[in-house]
């Protein structure tokens, strides 16, 4: 009689307790937000952008910008993914900053009439930006308890302008 007993405790037992994860239960008990950090970040080589500008012309010709004008481009900064982490608290860990960044330029390129020995066309000037990246890691703390991480991610940053010429031969 008495093993029936406690067979029927271990099977109540087994019945009514099943596994919650730990980072649930310390919500549960807190019933805080979880709190979101970006940590792991290191640079990458540059990367270049899509042509922003270009200008063509032929032997002779100065192409680009007079020198009243410059060329301005805004380029925000930009991350790949959040994974569920506030998108300016990714910039002002990777970059130290949320701003924009304009870039400007202006000038002029003389095409040339020969170019490695060949007779140039057509003269092209393109503009472009560069990029500063870098490579994060988000994590995520639940109530107090382990960091839990969640995603990594790709942070670009505009720096620079990438001036560069291509030719049509004849």
């Amino acid at each position: 009689m008495k093993r029936r007993n406690v067979l029927v405790i271990l099977l109540i037992c087994t019945v009514t307790c099943m596994y919650i994860p730990v980072d649930v239960i310390a919500a549960a008990k807190t019933k805080l937000a979880p709190v979101y950090y970006a940590k792991n970040i290191k640079t990458q080589k540059d990367q270049y952008g899509k042509d922003f500008f270009s200008n063509q012309g032929a032997p002779g010709i100065n192409i680009g910008l007079a020198k009243s004008e410059a060329i301005t481009q805004k380029y925000e900064i930009s991350v790949t993914a959040t994974f569920g982490c506030d998108k300016d608290k990714i910039l002002s860990a990777t970059w130290g900053t949320t701003k924009a960044k304009t870039l400007t330029y202006s000038g002029t390129y003389k095409v040339p009439a020969k170019h490695n020995g060949k007779k140039v066309y057509r003269g092209m000037i393109h503009m472009r930006p560069i990029y500063k990246v870098k490579t994060y890691t988000i994590y995520k703390q639940l109530g107090g308890g382990p960091l839990k991480k969640v995603g990594q991610g790709t942070s670009k940053r505009a720096f620079s302008v990438d001036t560069y010429v291509t030719f049509k031969y004849k």
